[in-house]
């Protein structure tokens, strides 16, 4: 057929072209050159990505805690890790003034007999006189009274009160600083004692009493032998 092909002046068929042996195909060569260069970026990925996420944990911790917070309104950011933060409560120191306990020997009481009892009022003056307390002359009171009372013309609050617990008497019968003893005098005392029926009973007079000198309650009318 070539032969015949010769005869007639026309060219012969080109035999089909070989491929040099160890040559590789364009498309393969560029499939192979991606393969490299994906390779090679996953490698340096791999080297950089460790060394920029070499931050230390708190640092990021903390500053994703700051963005969150400052991205909400409303909010405050939380303190940095490793650092103290303030409880926001004051501790508020109480300071307690105690004044000195009075002395008896500072306080100048006067008794008086507020009963139908002759000398109740000079059992008690002598009493509180042992207790050390300073004391005026027993008296009498202007009217009887229903239960023993304390009084504080001068407004010396603690004098009274020492008195009441000297006496062993309840709280009430401390009287306002504006109550008026039922007394002729106060005889520049601090504190009156009107003596009621419950001391009389706390103090019980003796069966027999030697002079009248020791009783308290004074203005005692004469017997007449007529």
């Amino acid at each position: 057929m070539a032969q015949a092909l010769s005869g007639t002046g026309l060219p012969s068929a080109v035999p089909p072209e070989r491929r040099p042996s160890g040559a590789t195909p364009l498309g393969e060569r560029v499939s192979l050159r991606g393969l490299i260069l994906v390779g090679v970026t996953l490698l340096i990925g791999i080297l950089v990505l460790p060394a920029a996420s070499r931050a230390p944990l708190a640092s990021a911790t903390n500053s994703a805690a700051i963005s969150v917070a400052n991205s909400t309104p409303g909010t405050t950011p939380p303190a940095a890790t490793g650092t103290s933060r303030a409880s926001g409560t004051t501790a508020r120191a109480t300071t307690t003034t105690t004044s000195a306990p009075i002395k008896p020997s500072q306080v100048l009481v006067l008794v008086a007999n507020g009963t139908s009892t002759n000398g109740a009022a000079g059992k008690v003056d002598t009493y509180l006189a042992q207790k050390g307390f300073s004391m005026q002359p027993a008296t009498d009171a202007t009217d009887t009274v229903p239960g023993t009372a304390i009084y504080i013309p001068g407004g010396d609050a603690a004098a009274g009160r020492a008195v009441v617990a000297a006496l062993n008497l309840p709280s009430a019968s401390l009287q306002p600083i504006s109550a008026v003893p039922p007394v002729k005098s106060l005889d520049n005392a601090n504190v009156i004692v009107v003596v009621g029926p419950d001391l009389v009973a706390q103090f019980p007079l003796p069966s027999t009493v030697s002079a009248p000198r020791s009783l308290g309650r004074t203005g005692a009318l004469p017997i007449s032998l007529d």
